[in-house]
Formats: C-alpha cells, structure tokens, sequence
C-alpha cells in the first residue's frame, strides 16, 4: 500500500522483491512496523528489534557492507529489492530508500 502524502489516497504497490529468482510483493513493509534509513536500522538491528531487512540493489556498497555484516551478526534475514525508489514506496516514504527492516511486534 502506498500513501500519497498529498492527496491523502492510498495506492496498492505491486512492489516486488528477489528472493532467489522469485518475485514476492513488499507487502510486508506496508503492513508491518518499519523502519527505513541507515541509521536507524542499525540501532534497530543492534537493539535486537528488527526482524528482516530489505535491501535495494541499487544501494551504495558502503551501505550494504555494513547491514549485511550487522545482519548476519545477529541471524537477520536480507532480502533484496530491485531499487531504492520500490523501497521507499513500500515503505511509505516519498524518498528513496536503500534499507529497511521490518521490526518485531
């Protein structure tokens, strides 16, 4: 689901992500709690929060490095997006993102 912020609409996104060759919809960025950005994945995964993490593929290597090293640290699963602007849509955001994580209920 996407929100437009400015009309005040909702949007179903066919968003889709790669998960070894399969396509599967980001869904669970839009229904879920998140968080995008950075930054606060980081302190979500090092607060023991977060849940799954959502890579774009178009994300900056120096991005990536660091969540995958953190991820993998603390048994997080990554699944990847085919770009940062799916990403953010997915995760309601009007910008492009190129990490997210869904965080545990």
């Amino acid at each position: 689901m996407f929100i437009d912020t400015s009309g005040l609409r909702c949007y179903y996104m066919s968003v889709r992500l790669c998960t070894g060759g399969v396509r599967v919809p980001l869904n669970e960025l839009a229904e879920s709690p998140r968080t995008a950005g950075l930054n606060s994945v980081l302190r979500k995964i090092a607060r023991g929060e977060a849940a799954k993490i959502f890579l774009a593929d178009d994300a900056d290597e120096k991005v990536t490095g660091k969540i995958k090293e953190a991820a993998a640290e603390n048994n997080i699963p990554i699944e990847t997006a085919e770009s940062s602007v799916q990403l953010g849509r997915a995760c309601a955001v009007t910008r492009k993102t190129a990490v997210a994580a869904v965080l545990k209920k």
